[in-house]
């Protein structure tokens, strides 16, 4: 229907501004007080030879209140933005963290309490791994977080309060995290505010041996809710920084994980950004006889890859 109305529109120019009618007479300058100003019909069909002129293309466009042009830039610009916020947008970003880590871990009455820094924790760390995965569209996306690490150290043993002098504890420890939600963003292009909810699996097994009298065992299984702020502002073309707060537990299944991130991003290319930052994570976990605390903070390394 398009197709008939803008060949019948351009029929109708072309007839119009002929030179053999009023229209054409006035437009060439050629009508006078003595012109037949009466409307004398021609053929509108259009001969091989009396193909429309890009001028008469463009006055029915305008006609029928179009412009060929504009869509044709509007599909310019579709095609060379591959990154339009309509479009399904991924980010995965794995981080490398050097730990200061304090922890008081207990079975019961039984536990072992220490300190590491990240200069001893090459020598205890026997695997790590943590990762942050999302997908967005528009302004609703979901995200995917996992970590793993496997840690054992040896330090000071207690009964409760009292510690026990002379026998030393060793402590293996490995903890996994999987969260999973969704987010929703606020503000524009260049500074940005995500807003993140959604659920953490954790799971803790621990292994403790006390001198040679005690040998203790335990799994445990938490599932928590979680809320997180992150705040990204690109400061200059090739500079962001990134702010990040989260909070879970809340004494549903664990009583209290919080935690702390700021970077500052530098853009290699389009798709792929370098971070580097400071991290601060506390944890509390308590469920039957097994009670652990754990404070890990130290620098971040990373690199954020979007597609």
């Amino acid at each position: 229907m398009k197709t008939v109305n803008y060949s019948i529109c351009v029929a109708f120019i072309h007839v119009a501004a002929a030179p053999g009618t009023v229209w054409g007479q006035v437009e060439n300058g050629e009508a006078s007080e003595a012109t037949d100003w009466t409307y004398q019909p021609q053929s509108l069909r259009l001969e091989s030879e009396d193909q429309p002129t890009p001028r008469d293309a463009h006055l029915a466009a305008m006609f029928l209140g179009e412009d060929p042009a504009a869509e044709s830039n509007d599909d310019a610009v579709a095609k060379d933005a591959p990154g339009r916020p309509d479009d399904w947008q991924f980010e995965i970003a794995p981080f490398l963290w050097a730990t200061y880590l304090r922890y008081d871990a207990s079975v019961g009455p039984i536990g072992a309490s220490g300190d590491v820094d990240f200069t001893d924790l090459a020598s205890i760390l026997d695997m790590g791994f943590s990762l942050h995965a999302e997908a967005r569209k528009n302004r609703f996306g979901v995200f995917l977080e996992g970590s793993y690490i496997l840690s054992s150290a040896g330090d000071r043993a207690h009964v409760g309060p009292i510690p026990i002098l002379g026998i030393k504890a060793e402590a293996e420890m490995a903890l996994t995290q999987v969260t999973l939600g969704g987010m929703y963003r606020l503000g524009d292009p260049g500074c940005t505010l995500d807003l993140m909810a959604g659920v953490r699996y954790t799971q803790l097994e621990a292994d403790m041996s006390i001198g040679p009298f005690i040998d203790a065992s335990v799994t445990k299984d938490f599932l928590d809710p979680m809320v997180a702020a992150r705040f990204r502002w690109d400061f200059e073309e090739k500079w962001r920084l990134a702010l990040r707060g989260e909070a879970g537990g809340f004494g549903v299944d664990t009583e209290l994980t919080w935690g702390l991130q700021g970077t500052i991003g530098y853009r290699l290319r389009e798709d792929l950004v370098l971070e580097v930052g400071y991290r601060y994570f506390d944890m509390e976990l308590e469920k039957g006889p097994l009670h652990l605390e754990q404070q890990v903070h130290g620098p971040i390394i990373g690199l954020a890859i979007s597609f």
